[in-house]
């Protein structure tokens, strides 16, 4: 699986959707790259591994929205 971490690249206002994806987490938007040969799956499940399991919130929180735009929403 790959490390999220890896591939953040800063901030910014203007990206191309077939290279980078965000990752909205309340106020800020985290933007990476996008690994060569990982699934849209495969992305999800790296954001949610890296945003909510290891923050240990995975009964308040999930991963909303679609490659390249990714939130971070509490559950209902």
């Amino acid at each position: 699986m790959m490390a999220i971490g890896n591939y953040h690249v800063g901030k910014v206002g203007n990206y191309s959707t077939r290279k980078f994806f965000t990752v909205e987490d309340g106020s800020d938007t985290h933007v990476y790259e996008r690994p060569y040969g990982e699934s849209d799956k495969d992305i999800r499940i790296a954001v949610a591994v890296a945003f909510i399991d290891e923050m240990d919130y995975s009964l308040e929180y999930r991963v909303t929205g679609r490659y390249p735009n990714y939130r971070i929403e509490e559950r209902n």
